[in-house]
């Protein structure tokens, strides 16, 4: 019987040294949150409530939608999450993006 080998692939990191969210981190974040087996069934809120205790409030809410700044390297991007917590990423030039 061959045991399933555990995943030893660390998850990346949530900030980047000047202590800001990476694009990386929120992906992971957002992964363990929305996409995991357990979270099928659970009602949108609570999954909202695990996620913003993982990477934080967002910076802004209109209305149902809710934002956050992302960094990767010298890349910015806005994500918006929506109130059914569909992900999106719009790449910025960096001097629209807020630090």
């Amino acid at each position: 019987m061959n045991a399933a080998k555990p995943d030893t692939a660390a998850a990346p990191p949530l900030r980047n040294s000047k202590g800001e969210l990476t694009k990386a981190g929120f992906e992971a974040a957002w992964d363990a949150v929305y996409m995991t087996l357990q979270s099928v069934n659970e009602p949108a809120s609570k999954k909202l409530a695990a996620f913003e205790a993982s990477v934080g409030k967002p910076f802004k809410v209109d209305g149902e939608d809710k934002f956050w700044w992302l960094f990767d390297q010298e890349d910015c991007y806005q994500a918006r999450l929506d109130d059914v917590g569909t992900k999106t990423l719009v790449k910025v030039p960096p001097e629209k993006c807020k630090k």
